[in-house]
């Protein structure tokens, strides 16, 4: 295993504190105005250092992306053991709460920059594609156990899910429904009951977990 120098380690280190106060300023100012002197300076580095670490803003932001869905594809492997529709409510939850903290990137994300980003980085697109493949295995393994339709592609479930987890990205109606963390709790119920009653293979239970039926003739 090869081990980092010191020099390794130092840059290493700065790397991560320019990604996470980039992060920061994202969530203040969003993408398109995030300022690359600002930054330097809340490093305490020159800006051409700042660009010996990334070669450009759309590099800097695409690596604090990229750290987000490694975040994300991180929870989905530790996800907690249990039923398949279990851990993909797990999932739901952990991802609805983290797009809507306040102290989260895709928090201001502007729409069009990012989606914008996403389809002309290749990278960033790679390990969206990453988090969203393990997403759709997850529904797969829900549907071999009837919990699912199985008339539904895996995909159209995952996009119905992200759908679903934008649905309150307007600020005014961010603060109205989604303003405290009890409303935050009671708004992703609702979403999560939208998205079984949507794509459940049988009836919903009154807990919300579905419940298998058998077909009849």
């Amino acid at each position: 295993m090869h081990k980092h120098s010191y020099k390794e380690q130092e840059k290493l280190r700065r790397e991560q504190e320019i990604l996470q106060k980039a992060g920061q300023l994202l969530v203040e100012h969003g993408y398109a105005n995030l300022n690359m002197d600002e930054l330097a300076d809340m490093v305490g580095i020159s800006k051409p250092t700042l660009y010996q670490h990334f070669k450009s803003k759309e590099d800097l932001i695409s690596q604090v992306v990229i750290h987000s869905f490694d975040a994300m594809a991180e929870h989905f492997a530790t996800t907690p053991k249990g039923t398949p529709i279990e851990q993909l409510e797990d999932v739901f939850r952990w991802i609805v709460r983290t797009r809507y903290a306040h102290s989260h990137v895709f928090a201001s994300a502007d729409a069009d920059s990012f989606w914008m980003l996403m389809r002309n980085n290749a990278p960033l697109a790679a390990h969206r594609e990453r988090v969203f493949e393990s997403l759709c295995q997850l529904i797969e393994e829900a549907k071999a156990e009837g919990q699912l339709s199985q008339e539904t592609p895996a995909r159209i479930i995952a996009h119905s899910m992200f759908c679903l987890m934008n649905v309150f990205k307007d600020p005014s109606m961010m603060s109205e429904i989604m303003g405290t963390e009890a409303q935050r709790e009671k708004a992703i119920d609702t979403l999560w009951q939208l998205f079984l009653h949507g794509v459940a293979a049988s009836a919903i239970s009154q807990q919300g977990t579905p419940s298998v039926t058998e077909d009849k003739a």
